[in-house]
């Protein structure tokens, strides 16, 4: 089932807090590091407070100079402290991120174009994620609406089920076992839980043992009029869900997101807060906002959130006529496309680098920049 945004069951959600300076250049280089992590944490200025500065200095055995770092109440040093630790290997440890993160990993976007059978998608779906392991993938991720493609409420509901007696779920958890490798179906066409006559648009993630490890609904709707007459009204048949999503990987925490939430930056901004190094948004982006629009907000939200953007995508024309844009995209951190399926069917391969995730955060560490602001309404 979803779950908000938190850890998963790998990873242990510790308490993280540094006291703080804003003149001062250890304490940027503190959260610089914390910030390559993935983790948040609450940042204590002390620079107008001497209650605080003494609180500090009370819990940290007497040092007064910052920063000071604590996780769940134990102080654990000050800025050379946490270097030092970290050259050890040890602070992952420390903040809860297990025995420490895979830090390299092959990806594999694969693009298809579905049909409107979802037993022979799941055959193909089986096969490629055989292929994408023999080609030396970790990771095997496909597009949005990869089990069907089909047009109106009346011509999916014949063809889907409850998530839990989906017959194609099974076969997906068993070739991820048996391939020995992650997958990330991009999303399911599923029936609602709760409500009738609706549909969940649902991402799965399933572990190289066979086991679910996260879902996620699909929260913004895809309710647009475009210029040559195409017209979508998701929300029509898809009941949007309601909570982010953050899964722990062997590589780190996973944001997951589909498609038209691409348009929506705040989401991606609070999964990379909440601990995101990766987000995947997997698409059926229509040819036309494709080839405005694609590839510059996928580099934006990888370039925001200083996070790995893995973007698998539906391509060509479909057996309800729809037109997809294809270009499954692979961005890294500083917002430079690594890899572009292009237009054609197959399989994208990538190597990714997570050290750069924690590069990218040092050079420009805007994810701990945020500030309150007044405003956003009429001028007076």
């Amino acid at each position: 089932m979803p779950h908000d945004l938190s850890p998963g069951s790998d990873n242990v959600t510790k308490k993280i807090e540094i006291y703080t300076s804003p003149v001062c250049p250890y304490c940027h280089a503190a959260k610089r590091l914390l910030a390559g992590k993935g983790v948040t944490f609450d940042e204590i200025d002390v620079m107008m407070s001497p209650a605080k500065r003494k609180e500090m200095s009370a819990r940290a055995g007497g040092a007064t100079s910052v920063p000071q770092i604590f996780v769940d109440g134990d102080h654990i040093g000050d800025c050379d402290g946490i270097h030092a630790l970290d050259a050890k290997g040890a602070l992952d440890v420390i903040l809860g991120l297990g025995r420490g993160r895979i830090m390299s990993t092959t990806a594999a976007l694969v693009q298809t174009n579905s049909g409107n059978d979802p037993a022979a998608n799941g055959d193909m779906i089986v096969d490629q994620i055989k292929e994408a392991a023999g080609m030396g993938a970790d990771f095997v991720m496909f597009p949005e609406v990869v089990t069907l493609v089909e047009t109106g409420a009346k011509n999916v509901a014949p063809k889907v089920t409850s998530f839990e007696a989906d017959p194609n779920l099974p076969r997906f958890r068993d070739a991820a076992r048996d391939a020995g490798v992650w997958v990330l179906i991009g999303s399911m066409v599923v029936e609602h839980e709760t409500l009738d006559r609706k549909f969940a648009n649902r991402s799965v993630l399933i572990s190289d043992r066979g086991e679910i490890v996260a879902t996620y609904d699909k929260i913004h709707m895809f309710d647009v009029d475009l210029e040559n007459g195409e017209s979508y009204r998701e929300s029509k048949s898809y009941e949007p869900g309601t909570r982010a999503v953050v899964a722990d990987t062997p590589w780190g925490k996973l944001g997951l997101t589909i498609c038209y939430d691409i348009r929506f930056p705040h989401l991606h901004r609070s999964l990379a807060q909440a601990g995101a190094v990766m987000i995947a948004i997997p698409a059926s982006f229509t040819r036309p906002t494709g080839r405005a629009h694609w590839h510059v907000l996928m580099r934006a939200r990888a370039i925001e959130t200083g996070c790995f953007v893995f973007a698998p995508a539906q391509t060509g024309e479909h057996m309800d006529g729809r037109k997809t844009y294809g270009h499954s995209l692979v961005v890294d951190p500083w917002g430079e496309v690594i890899a572009d399926g292009g237009e054609d069917t197959g399989i994208v391969l990538a190597e990714i680098d997570l050290g750069l995730v924690g590069k990218a955060r040092a050079k420009v560490p805007s994810l701990t920049h945020d500030r309150p602001f007044d405003g956003g309404g009429t001028p007076n």
